[in-house]
């Protein structure tokens, strides 16, 4: 494993940016890049702006796009490969070590993980668009939105999986991630898994923290956003190729879970 000095390996940097102790970069990654398994000095918080990588930590694969954030602690040991047109990220760390806000940040982004959706893909997302607008106010308004990043941070629960769990609950989850395109019913899914949809949808939630109708919201969200962020294609047909009904079906529930607009988060991710 290596340890890189900073915050950031390989990649390219295309601006920085320093706020009240935080510093903002945002690079980008050859298509089909390799990086072995290393670790940063300091932790940080890893907003996937425009294509995607796999990411590999502890012998467990992560896949993610556009939309997708990883917190990372400090020596987390990991290694990414990026898919076809490569990666664009917008990275937020903190290095002032003798600052005390810098031992809370560090805490805060003690646990690895991926997150999706709710308040600090929403942070980021704004702070995205105050980071592309260098405007007098901007780095005040971003200050603002870092310390509500962090605040979100450590408000996100890491959800903890009960030990045991119904032998089905893969193969519905496998489903739905080769399937949230299409219309879904609780009821089918029960028959597939052999069991009642009112047990299904209690198991479902008590296990993965959401109903099934909000998990595959939450899948067409964020292929929709990937598909924002690579494509050109009209809204309207990205609505329907990420499985909602219409335009104004994906406008509602991508300002639900982004905070922000398909049109303002392309414009965003397209700078």
């Amino acid at each position: 494993m290596q340890i890189t000095p900073g915050a950031m390996s390989n990649g390219t940097f295309l601006r920085r940016l320093c706020v009240a102790g935080f510093t903002l970069a945002e690079s980008t990654y050859r298509r089909d890049e390799r990086i072995r398994p290393h670790a940063h000095a300091h932790a940080k918080i890893s907003f996937i702006l425009a294509g995607g990588t796999s990411e590999t930590v502890c012998r467990t694969e992560h896949r993610c796009a556009a939309g997708s954030a990883v917190i990372k602690p400090s020596d987390a040991d990991h290694s990414n490969v990026f898919g076809p047109v490569g990666m664009r990220t917008l990275v937020t760390y903190r290095t002032d070590r003798g600052d005390s806000e810098f031992v809370d940040w560090h805490t805060a982004l003690a646990t690895y993980r991926w997150i999706h959706t709710g308040p600090v893909i929403r942070h980021l997302v704004a702070i995205c668009r105050l980071f592309g607008q260098a405007l007098p106010g901007h780095t005040e308004a971003i200050e603002e939105r870092l310390y509500s990043l962090m605040e979100a941070i450590r408000s996100d629960v890491v959800p903890t999986t009960p030990r045991r769990s119904p032998p089905w609950l893969k193969s519905v989850r496998e489903y739905l991630h080769a399937h949230f395109t299409q219309p879904i019913e609780v009821r089918s899914l029960a028959v597939m898994a052999g069991t009642h949809p009112v047990y299904l949808a209690r198991v479902f939630r008590r296990h993965l923290g959401c109903s099934v109708t909000e998990y595959v919201q939450r899948l067409r969200t964020r292929h929709a956003a990937s598909q924002l962020a690579t494509s050109r294609e009209a809204i309207g047909r990205v609505a329907m190729a990420s499985g909602f009904a219409d335009h104004a079906h994906l406008c509602r529930v991508f300002k639900s879970e982004m905070g922000i607009t398909p049109g303002a988060y392309r414009k965003i991710v397209s700078e």
